[in-house]
């Protein structure tokens, strides 16, 4: 590991942060064309500022795959969270010996965490992870907003008495149960398969994203829901054992059902496949759902109160024509026929 280079990055990670002036899954390439080259998006000191939550919430589902987020990045001359955070996985991936490993995990801190066996962002939202700075910080106007591990916290300012109130929210939507039993921990599905030399993972979240604007004086909430599915592998490296890689990674059979305010929202087309176009570390299915029902609210939409149904399996090129199977099936009959592990 060449640790002179990593302290050269950083260097130069400092000076992409002097940056100056410059909307879905699947959409066209003119529409993603337009988001990046939007001259209404400012980056202002390594930090973005949005005009509105309209062009923030509609950005944030755009930046899912690497090669839209890294065009918008050079669009706007902007270095995002989850950059900065997969340039530290590249080190890590170089390390040979435990010792290296240690030292550079260690510089790692607020960015990356060991969970369940593997190195996960602390940030769960991609979305969130791809418009914050280094930080975790963006604006919408003036109400500045700092992206947490599992809650974003939203600082407005009165218009009148110019006092600023800090409303810290959860983004992370709990997986079953009622709001009065369900345990508040379990916020995801987390799913593996392993052979000798190679692991696929599979992690999927319910997000709501929310921002606020300021309208006439009044801070207004806008929120859009994200089922977010995030596959990782792992490869056996000599001395140090398993260690995160690059692949190409699939998300097969997906289909999903829950309530949003009353509201049935689900996505069971049994055969909505999808894959990653490159090599990835990490790939990241993210389908919005909600996006343009919940705008302008006086205050945050609520979590969604049950989450019925997520199946989908997640493998890798690696492993073959076998993956990780995610199966909460709780779904309404239209689904009939199961899935396997296997193909």
């Amino acid at each position: 590991m060449n640790y002179f280079k990593f302290f050269i990055c950083a260097i130069v990670i400092s000076g992409v942060l002097a940056c100056s002036k410059e909307d879905a899954l699947n959409g066209s390439l003119q529409n993603e064309s337009s988001t990046f080259n939007d001259q209404n998006i400012v980056c202002i000191d390594g930090t973005l500022h949005f005009p509105n939550a309209e062009i923030c919430l509609s950005t944030m589902e755009t930046l899912t795959t690497e090669a839209n987020l890294h065009a918008f990045e050079k669009a706007h001359n902007f270095f995002s969270w989850r950059s900065f955070t997969d340039s530290m996985l590249d080190d890590i991936i170089e390390c040979d010996t435990p010792e290296e490993y240690q030292a550079v995990l260690e510089t790692c801190s607020g960015y990356l965490k060991e969970d369940s066996g593997r190195l996960m962002p602390v940030i769960e939202s991609v979305g969130y992870a791809s418009i914050a700075d280094i930080n975790g910080v963006f604006y919408i106007g003036n109400i500045k907003h700092v992206v947490n591990e599992e809650t974003i916290s939203i600082e407005m300012t009165d218009a009148k008495t110019r006092a600023v109130a800090v409303n810290e929210l959860e983004y992370v939507v709990p997986i079953q149960g009622d709001v009065e039993t369900r345990d508040v921990s379990l916020k995801y599905t987390d799913y593996r398969r392993e052979t000798n030399k190679y692991k696929v993972f599979a992690r999927t979240n319910v997000l709501r994203h929310t921002v606020v604007e300021q309208v006439n004086g009044k801070n207004l909430y806008n929120t859009s829901f994200a089922v977010q599915i995030h596959v990782s592998g792992q490869k056996k490296k000599t001395l140090i054992g398993w260690n995160t890689y690059k692949d190409r990674f699939y998300v097969e059979n997906l289909h999903w059902d829950l309530t949003i305010a009353g509201k049935n929202i689900s996505f069971l087309n049994y055969r909505n496949d999808f894959s990653a176009t490159e090599y990835t570390k990490n790939f990241y299915v993210t389908v919005p759902f909600g996006t343009g029902q919940f705008i302008h609210t006086p205050t945050e939409v609520p979590m969604p109160p049950k989450f019925r149904c997520i199946v989908h399996r997640a493998r890798s090129r690696s492993m073959g024509n076998c993956g990780a199977l995610t199966d909460i099936n709780y779904c309404m009959p239209l689904v009939m026929l199961p899935i396997s592990e296997c193909i």
